[in-house]
């Protein structure tokens, strides 16, 4: 079976440096958690340009969880540190399409290329990497054009909530250092 079909997540964690934190006009992780949420009350539609052909790409229906202020671990594993404020994010991979991580980044901050420090911190489907072929084959067949269990992908995103570190615990799990990438 293809790569693919092994795959329907992947969580990232972005730093987020003082001076984009500066030009969204937030001052903390408790102003930059409004601003996320006022972002994700809109349409959270970006363009993506590939060789002069546009398409609009709905960010809220691949996105599964927004956290800020968790994944300083993550940030710090990495070797990324100097005052950023992290935020974390899950993404649905449907079989074809979706959407890219700078893509979901810009349409949370509502600024395009911001600058930040993207890492993945995970990739695959529930909690198995593609490496754990043993109990990837265990599960059922899934058809990957399917919505998760009895919603769509946009039913999941609209009651994903935005929170803070101190909301919840991290749904960012650790994995191995070789599945730590710079975002796409």
């Amino acid at each position: 079976a293809p790569l693919s079909k092994a795959i329907d997540r992947a969580d990232y964690v972005v730093g987020l440096p003082a001076a984009t934190l500066d030009a969204l006009g937030v001052a903390d992780a408790d102003a930059l958690l409004a601003h996320i949420a006022k972002q994700r009350a809109g349409a959270m539609t970006v363009v993506r340009d590939v060789k002069g052909i546009k398409r609009n790409i709905d960010v809220q229906q691949y996105l599964r969880a927004v956290e800020v202020g968790a994944g300083h671990q993550q940030l710090s594993r990495a070797g990324m540190a100097g005052g950023l404020v992290p935020l974390t994010f899950s993404l649905h991979l449907p079989g074809s399409g979706g959407a890219r991580a700078a893509e979901v980044l810009e349409a949370l901050l509502g600024v395009s290329d911001p600058s930040a420090r993207m890492v993945r911190t995970f990739m695959g489907m529930g909690d198995l990497t593609p490496m754990q072929l043993d109990a990837l084959r265990a599960l059922p067949a899934l058809d990957r054009g399917a919505p998760p269990v009895d919603e769509s992908p946009a039913e999941a995103a609209t009651r994903a909530p935005v929170v803070g570190s101190s909301d919840v615990a991290s749904s960012v799990q650790p994995t191995s250092p070789f599945d730590s990438t710079p975002g796409e």
